[in-house]
């Protein structure tokens, strides 16, 4: 009889396995893209405002679509299961989540950015290994794997669908100048796009200018915002290359919302020194980015951007509050700070000494 070994129960003794985890986690995660990828579906066809123009049936979807009756089906059931319709006898409608923000029309829609999502940048998460491996974008790059210019028609879609995404944070970061940066007079909005944060600015502080600085086809939405806005009077555009053309004198405060997170460190210093140097004496510098806490593991949401810009820019990503700091005060800003905004979005601060830079 051979002798049991130490790790043996002895004689009577029952061994008490541990059940393993649930993988419910698991197939959840590895399957998310299913029903973002019908959510987005959704958003691209204009379901929510379809439903909400009376198209509340199965079959007058389909025809309002030209889609057959079973995946017609299929995505309303799908729809209502996420929570975003409810079905009565044989009717949807929208819950109060959908209908705020999916509805075009409605003050607070977000229907374009995931438009925006669906056609620009589903696509490009297929090849997110090869990114990794080439250490560079999938898409939209050129032969030599250069990132090409967004055509005027993807730029147009691109600044909308942005607008819907930062028209909260603008109205936040309206309240944020009014409570603590109503010192400053005129905004220049360093790669504005649709005017969201100077639109909230200017709205929440009647003395303000602000000025839109971007490329064309954003300037020229900007516009159409500002205008709806009633805000043409103080906020104007300016076309212009934030890398190649100079900034203009004036504006005492420049922001970067969500600009610096799309370049590499290199040109996002390079920016922050430009911004130095065309400030004057006491102006300020505001970053509005998704900010890494320290260990590089959260906030979700500033983590999981990492994998769109691997896939889509050169260099960019999210970074720390300490390489944000580190960068001003390289530019040769004082009193930098960080406040939380809204959602994900924090405000970095840095001040210009009124002395100019020690010697």
């Amino acid at each position: 009889m051979t002798k049991a070994s130490a790790a043996s129960p002895g004689p009577g003794k029952v061994v008490c396995m541990e059940d393993p985890p649930s993988p419910g986690p698991l197939l959840e995660l590895g399957t998310a893209y299913w029903t973002s990828k019908a959510f987005l579906t959704a958003c691209n066809l204009g379901l929510f405002s379809l439903i909400e123009g009376g198209n509340d049936t199965v079959e007058r979807l389909a025809g309002a679509l030209s889609l057959p009756l079973r995946g017609t089906r299929y995505l309303l059931e799908g729809m209502t299961a996420l929570g975003l319709l409810e079905k009565t006898g044989e009717q949807y409608r929208t819950t109060p989540l959908a209908s705020a923000h999916l509805v075009d029309g409605k003050p607070e829609y977000m229907g374009d950015l995931f438009v925006t999502l669906d056609r620009h940048f589903f696509a490009p998460f297929q090849d997110l290994e090869t990114a990794m491996r080439r250490d560079g974008p999938v898409w939209p790059v050129d032969s030599l794997g250069r990132r090409v210019p967004l055509t005027p028609e993807q730029s147009e879609l691109f600044t909308r669908g942005m607008h819907g995404l930062t028209g909260a944070t603008g109205a936040a970061f309206g309240r944020e100048w009014a409570s603590g940066l109503s010192c400053r007079r005129h905004l220049l909005d360093i790669g504005g796009g649709s005017g969201a944060m100077s639109i909230g600015a200017a709205g929440q502080a009647p003395g303000l200018r602000a000025t839109v600085l971007d490329r064309p086809v954003p300037c020229a939405v900007a516009r159409e915002y500002i205008a709806a806005a009633g805000l043409s009077d103080r906020v104007d555009t300016l076309e212009s290359d934030i890398f190649e053309d100079p900034f203009p004198d004036g504006p005492d405060a420049h922001l970067y919302s969500n600009v610096l997170q799309n370049y590499g460190e290199d040109r996002c210093r390079g920016l922050l020194q430009k911004s130095f140097g065309a400030l004057p004496p006491g102006g300020g510098v505001v970053i509005a980015e998704l900010v890494l806490d320290d260990e590089r593991t959260g906030p979700p949401f500033p983590v999981a951007f990492n994998f769109l810009a691997l896939v889509v820019t050169e260099r960019g990503g999210t970074r720390t509050y300490d390489e944000y700091r580190s960068w001003l005060e390289e530019a040769g800003f004082v009193g930098i700070e960080l406040q939380h905004l809204f959602g994900p979005t924090s405000l970095v601060f840095g001040t210009k000494p009124e002395a100019g830079p020690a010697a």
